[in-house]
C-alpha cells in the first residue's frame, strides 16, 4: 500500500507514520504545494496512492482546498472510480460545517484530533484498506 501523509505539524506526521508505516510505503509531506506534485506525479504514472491524510489547517492551500486540488487531478486523469484514492481529514476541527464541506470536497473519512491508532485503522477497515 502507498500512503501519503501531508500535515505541517511534525508531531501529527510522525504519529501517523507510527501508526501507518507498518501497512506500507509511507511518504511525509508538509507543504501543500509539494503535495499537489506529488498527488499528481502518482496519477500521471498510474501509481495512485491507496491513503491520503490531509490536515485541514496546511498553509496555502488549506487542507480542504487541496482534498479539492486531488480529486480534480484524479478527474483530470480519468481515474476509475474503484481506483481513486481514500481520502482522510485528519484535524482538530470537531463541527459539522467542517466535516460536511470536507465530505462535500471529496474526503473519504475525517479523523479528530488527537487521534489514536485504533481510531485510524478502525477507518483503514472501514474504507476497505485493511482487514
Amino acid at each position: 500500500m502507498d500512503i501519503l501523509i501531508i500535515d505541517d505539524e511534525l508531531i501529527s506526521r510522525k504519529k501517523l507514520l507510527e501508526i501507518l508505516k507498518p501497512f506500507g510505503n509511507c511518504i511525509e509531506i508538509s507543504q501543500s504545494s509539494e503535495a499537489i506534485d506529488v498527488f499528481e506525479h502518482s496519477v500521471r504514472t498510474n501509481k495512485n496512492f491507496n491513503l491520503v491524510t490531509v490536515d485541514i489547517h496546511m498553509p496555502h492551500p488549506n487542507g480542504m482546498i487541496l482534498v479539492g486540488k486531488f480529486r480534480e487531478i484524479e478527474k483530470k486523469f480519468n481515474v476509475h472510480p474503484e481506483k481513486k484514492t481514500k481520502i482522510f481529514m485528519v484535524t482538530s476541527l470537531n463541527d459539522k460545517d467542517h466535516v460536511l464541506e470536507s465530505l462535500k470536497r471529496g474526503s473519504n473519512d475525517y479523523i479528530l484530533k488527537p487521534f489514536t491508532a485504533e481510531q485510524v485503522l478502525d477507518r483503514m477497515k472501514l474504507h476497505g484498506l485493511m482487514k
